[in-house]
């Protein structure tokens, strides 16, 4: 969802060569589809702990690979829940 929403709010703004930035509540919403918090989102990408902190604290820039990295995490998540989870059993006889 996060991912459709950012690709489209690009599109929309006529960016569909560059992107543009993540805003901190962009990047809170997806570390919460993921169900990460930002010292697991540092500890996978080998970001230093305190980075997050400087995006926020000190207006620096989220790099432009972060909203790819997260989306392609997203749309991972989304493949597994639609073709690896097993559906649910009809609770009506089985």
């Amino acid at each position: 969802m996060y991912l459709a929403h950012y690709r489209e709010s690009c599109h929309n703004a006529g960016m569909q060569q560059r992107m543009r930035h993540m805003t901190l509540e962009e990047f809170d919403a997806a570390l919460y589809a993921l169900g990460w918090k930002v010292s697991e989102f540092c500890r996978a990408t080998g970001l230093h702990r305190n980075t997050p902190s400087r995006w926020r604290n000190e207006g620096v820039e989220i790099p432009g690979w972060v909203p790819k990295h997260l989306g392609l995490l997203l749309e991972l998540k989304r493949l597994h829940a639609a073709y690896l989870t097993p559906p649910k059993a009809d609770s009506e006889g089985a």
